[in-house]
């Protein structure tokens, strides 16, 4: 996404928001049928359902948040910020409860001074790095605008604005260029870490930014 397809997605977000404190709501894209596929090929047919039904047993309800959501299965018993949102939205027409929950919890979860998890996992609530690649934010405003939901898109509002101003306030440490910086051997991890590596520019409503990477030295590029 663009810089000026960025800027258009923070002033629909704020229109929607518009319309609806006038009384005038988010109207669904998406239609109520899910998707359906059918083939003669009895193998191709037998692997989609039994992918379906791997897909609705993943959908669990987790410590911390009592709602069901989608979570990463196999080893991964929970969900994480970087990709469970994204997760979601792309399941949302075969469970759209589950999709709405897969940010909820992370706006539930977030702490007073505006620190979303990492993630939501049987075991613990991580805060331990910052684990976002696609922006919650953005998925957020297309399942709102798919689904119509208002509130979905009044919660994640205020939860990624108050996101990004803790961003802005622990990760805007770079003096050459007031990027926000991005640390850990898993590239993404909180400011405690004593290793700079990445730059990273998040996309949230209110301020537009682009995603790049400073090039690492180890590299050698």
């Amino acid at each position: 996404m663009n810089e000026l397809d960025r800027r258009r997605f923070v002033k629909g977000a704020t229109a929607a928001l518009l319309l609806s404190e006038s009384g005038h709501g988010l109207a669904a894209d998406d239609d109520c049928a899910g998707p359906l596929f059918s083939t003669g090929d009895a193998r191709w047919q037998t692997t989609y359902d039994a992918a379906l039904a791997v897909l609705s047993r993943n959908v669990q309800s987790l410590p911390r948040f009592d709602a069901p959501v989608l979570i990463e299965g196999a080893n991964y018993d929970g969900i994480w910020l970087e990709c469970g949102p994204h997760e979601g939205l792309v399941y949302r027409k075969f469970n759209a409860a589950a999709a709405r929950n897969n940010r909820l919890t992370f706006f539930a979860l977030q702490r007073e001074d505006g620190q979303l998890p990492a993630n939501n996992k049987r075991s613990e609530a991580c805060f331990g790095q910052i684990q976002m690649v696609v922006p919650v934010a953005a998925t957020a405003w297309e399942l709102a605008k798919a689904t119509g939901d208002d509130e979905l898109l009044r919660k994640a509002y205020d939860s990624c604005s108050r996101w990004e101003d803790w961003l802005m306030r622990y990760r805007n440490t770079d003096p050459w260029t007031g990027s926000l910086i991005s640390n850990s051997v898993w590239i993404e991890a909180n400011h405690l870490s004593p290793c700079r590596e990445i730059v990273t520019f998040f996309a949230t409503p209110r301020r537009s930014r682009i995603l790049r990477y400073r090039t690492l030295p180890i590299l050698g590029r």
